[in-house]
């Protein structure tokens, strides 16, 4: 669970880069500098809208890919000392490496 959370948020961000606006907020020296028209940055909005439902909604085998795991692997374990179900580390997991991206 741990190893789905942290791994799926870098991968995650690491496909978005394709579809982020930065390339947009700085001119061709490096300055923060908005210079995409208006018109333009309403279009890119919603080209990367698709990227944002197409994963919203990825599927393995219609089920997420950590519950395909537990289904094929079965439950894990509880970790010694932790409260948390494995499904709540996945988050824990995500979010914290979320934080550092």
């Amino acid at each position: 669970s741990l190893n789905y959370g942290g791994i799926g948020a870098i991968i995650g961000h690491e496909l978005t880069h394709g579809y982020d606006d930065w390339g947009g907020q700085y001119d061709r020296y490096g300055n923060l500098k908005q210079w995409w028209t208006q018109d333009s940055y309403r279009k890119f909005q919603r080209k990367a809208e698709c990227i944002v439902k197409l994963y919203d909604n990825f599927t393995v085998y219609n089920q997420k890919a950590y519950q395909k795991w537990v289904r094929e692997h079965g439950p894990e374990r509880p970790l010694p000392g932790l409260k948390y179900t494995h499904e709540q580390l996945l988050f824990i997991a995500f979010a914290q490496v979320r934080k550092l991206l």
